[in-house]
């Protein structure tokens, strides 16, 4: 509760700015869930426990977390829209012949990315790519890079640092995530 509360007190969905909690406390919205930005699926094995850094976690309402399920997020420049409201943008990609689909959240996209991006740096080859294509970083690099950092991101930054000694360098930093190559987060095949 505390890592995710707004300045104003309130509990938002981490996609939609659902309001999940009131300033007062009042559950707003009967259910919601811990969301990782980067789904514990998308590792290169267990081992790294990627999936218990807090930077990576966020309050989303349970229809939230279910339409983005463990789909990654972005979009290749091809990308068909199939589905667009209130929690965010579904599309059907395609590369080499092969298609998947992806998500972006309707709102909060920068301070989504910069979460997963840095998750990436924090875990140096943590990405099985055949869940998180190469291709789609460029636009997660572009938002987090190009929307501005949030009161609540610096906010949860400085707790998290407090919790267990640890800051998203992209928050302090956001134009850094366009000098990383995230080609270290993948974990090299043998």
């Amino acid at each position: 509760d505390v890592v995710d509360t707004r300045p104003d007190g309130s509990l938002r969905c981490a996609y939609s700015d659902l309001l999940l909690v009131s300033p007062e406390g009042t559950r707003m919205h009967p259910k919601f869930d811990e969301e990782h930005s980067m789904p514990q699926s998308f590792q290169s094995g267990t081992h790294l426990h990627s999936g218990r850094n807090m930077h990576g976690l966020f309050a989303v309402s349970k229809e939230a977390n279910g339409r983005r399920g463990n789909k990654p997020f972005g979009k290749t420049p091809d990308a068909v829209l199939t589905k667009s409201d209130s929690i965010g943008n579904s599309f059907l990609n395609s590369i080499g012949g092969k298609t998947f689909k992806s998500f972006e959240p309707s709102c909060n996209k920068g301070m989504v990315y910069r979460a997963f991006l840095g998750i990436l740096v924090a875990y140096p080859s943590c990405l099985n790519e055949r869940r998180m294509p190469r291709v789609l970083l460029p636009r997660l690099i572009e938002l987090a890079a190009s929307e501005p950092v949030t009161q609540h991101e610096r906010h949860r930054n400085f707790i998290l640092n407090q919790l267990h000694g640890t800051r998203n360098p992209f928050i302090d930093r956001p134009d850094m995530v366009a000098k990383i190559d995230f080609d270290q987060a993948y974990r090299k095949e043998a």
